[in-house]
């Protein structure tokens, strides 16, 4: 949590970026809209709370990190990446109404979210159900599927960026695109990549290109996170966790979470495989193979997706396969053992 002091430091940097308002209550204006105050802020930047007062709305107001926004790159980036998130339309996907730039500092203005955060879920009450889990899944797989139909990619699928709508059981993806605007930022000033470790493809955490598989792969961890309150990656340090990913060394779901169905490893196996073309493919297959699941948990008459019976069967007659061959050599030695003759009494032994 922020302390005291940290807010001050914000606030007064902040206030170099505003201008003044007749509004006591209002910490002064950007690009038009009353400051109401800080949301919150991280390595992308600044989330401010702000008033429209010609629609009497607040909103939501990301600006990109100043230290970001020198950047030219980072610059054009955030802005294309933002209005390509902006001409995505769903309903698990934030939207965007504006994309602008004031004080030499790149910004978009969202609908101002009264709600938490998948994170500050987990955080506050622990890991989720299976049908929970499965439910958010389902709605995230969506919400990727028609991103990925504009080609777009959000390179930072993670719980503190998927948001709950209290009261109703709807979940919508924010920040799509703009890990990448941070990633230029932050490659050309210090050569490492930007993002959550825990959360990254191994493709995207070497520097890679990357596409819609590894939005997957993220929503693999996510899913991982949900189940079990920490992502299969997670080490002391980010140096640990990149290693773990390059390694392909994963928490066992077995065990950390036993009670679980044995298909539920093997359905994070389909999104947390190291190579991408052994993933799941597409976002929109995720969704129908979770919904599947769904199903399923409501009511075990239900078929488990056949990707994961199949799984299952193969898995199962591999073991049958092992334990036959281990039956028949003991067997094997066995008869061989017994039809061998005594040896003849040499004649000294006589």
């Amino acid at each position: 949590p922020r302390t005291s002091n940290e807010h001050q430091i914000l606030s007064r940097e902040i206030q170099g970026w505003l201008d003044p308002t007749d509004d006591p209550f209002m910490m002064g204006r950007f690009a038009g809209y009353e400051i109401v105050g800080i949301i919150g802020h991280g390595g992308m930047g600044i989330v401010l709370k702000g008033l429209e007062r010609s629609l009497n709305r607040y909103v939501a107001i990301k600006i990109l990190a100043p230290r970001l926004a020198t950047n030219a790159t980072a610059r054009l980036r955030f802005a294309r990446e933002a209005r390509a998130a902006a001409a995505v339309l769903h309903e698990n996907v934030v939207a965007i109404h504006r994309v602008a730039e004031a004080h030499g500092l790149p910004f978009l203005v969202m609908p101002y979210f009264v709600g938490e955060s998948l994170q500050q879920r987990i955080d506050r009450a622990g890991p989720l159900s299976l049908q929970s889990s499965l439910r958010i899944g389902v709605q995230i797989a969506h919400g990727l599927a028609a991103a990925h139909a504009q080609g777009l990619v959000h390179r930072d699928i993670k719980p503190a960026n998927i948001m709950l709508e209290p009261g109703v059981e709807r979940v919508q993806i924010t920040d799509f695109g703009l890990a990448r605007a941070v990633d230029d930022a932050a490659l050309t000033m210090t050569g490492i990549i930007a993002g959550t470790p825990q959360y990254m493809s191994p493709e995207q955490a070497s520097g890679a290109a990357v596409d819609a598989r590894s939005d997957i792969f993220s929503l693999g961890c996510l899913l991982f996170a949900c189940l079990t309150g920490s992502s299969p990656y997670r080490a002391k340090t980010s140096g640990e966790t990149l290693l773990k990913l390059r390694q392909g060394r994963q928490t066992s779901l077995r065990e950390v979470e036993p009670s679980l169905p044995a298909w539920v490893a093997d359905l994070l196996a389909g999104f947390l495989r190291t190579t991408p073309a052994n993933r799941f493919q597409t976002a929109s297959q995720v969704a129908a193979i979770l919904e599947q699941c769904v199903l399923h948990v409501q009511s075990p008459n239900n078929q488990l997706p056949k990707t994961l019976s199949k799984s299952r069967w193969l898995t199962g007659w591999i073991v049958v396969a092992l334990v036959g061959a281990a039956t028949g050599l003991i067997l094997l030695s066995f008869i061989t053992s017994a039809g061998t003759p005594m040896p003849t009494p040499s004649a000294n032994q006589s």
